[in-house]
């Protein structure tokens, strides 16, 4: 009867051993980083030309002062010459803008004058970038002050609107995001904080190949504070964390798991 049982005992301490091995992964994480410097590249080349032959002082009647501008082209057999307006032109270009659904909706150029705003229009994509170019009747370099791409009502970037070529900058709220968490099993608790206003932003597990391939698997809605979700299967089988504008490859947080 003796061999019997010191064989129990073996038995239940190797079923222990075993339960052990087969806990779920646990751990926490903070994301320390983002994508957007690589892929948010672009820049404006903005080009004035100013306005000829405006009325001068005393060539014509002037009363409405120096409002009048051009009145002299609506006068029949004016004294003053005909007058040029003037121009202004703008060329957005990006080398690289993050992919969009088409839900997310289109990344759109403004010209930010002041009190007032005028859409260049939709960066279309050819050829492996962006661009939109539109001319505007008008000197406006006095009265112009930046130019920003949104996607929606978000800012994703802005570039000066002086004259000649000028880098975008990306848009600070979109740097700042901070995201903390832990897991445990299939079970992820992610905190957010400093999210833009702006837009809808969803959560990602993403498995990494050993030759940096990334491969986004499970999404879930991420708002501003906590955020609770159960994914299919254990969390570390994941390798990174991502918190993305919705719709978007717009990376404003990642986390190593």
């Amino acid at each position: 009867m003796q061999p019997r049982v010191l064989v129990l005992p073996l038995l239940t301490l190797a079923a222990a051993l075993a339960g052990c091995s087969d806990s779920a992964p646990a751990g926490d994480f903070a994301a320390d980083r983002h994508d957007l410097a690589a892929n948010v590249q672009g820049d404006t080349t903005n080009a004035y030309v100013a306005a000829s032959n405006p009325n001068p002082a005393g060539g014509l009647p002037d009363p409405l002062g120096p409002a009048a501008g051009c009145v002299q082209d609506d006068v029949p057999m004016s004294p003053v010459g005909p007058c040029d307006p003037g121009s202004s032109d703008y060329t957005v270009h990006f080398m690289h803008l993050p992919e969009t659904t088409p839900a997310a909706g289109a990344y759109t150029a403004y010209l930010l004058l002041g009190g007032s705003e005028a859409e260049i229009g939709p960066l279309t994509f050819a050829n492996g970038m962006w661009e939109v170019r539109k001319a505007y009747e008008g000197d406006q370099s006095g009265s112009a002050q930046s130019i920003e791409v949104r996607l929606g009502e978000l800012v994703i970037a802005s570039a000066p609107a002086t004259s000649g070529k000028q880098a975008f900058a990306i848009s600070m709220p979109l740097m700042s995001v901070n995201a903390t968490g832990s897991y445990d099993g299939r079970d992820l608790s992610l905190t957010v904080d400093g999210l833009p206003e702006e837009a809808a932003y969803e959560g990602w597990l993403v498995t990494v190949a050993e030759d940096g391939t990334k491969t986004h698997v499970e999404s879930f809605p991420v708002a501003e504070g906590a955020n609770e979700f159960t994914a299919s299967t254990d969390v570390g089988d994941y390798q990174e964390v991502h918190v993305h504008v919705a719709g978007t490859k717009i990376n404003v947080a990642i986390a190593d798991l």
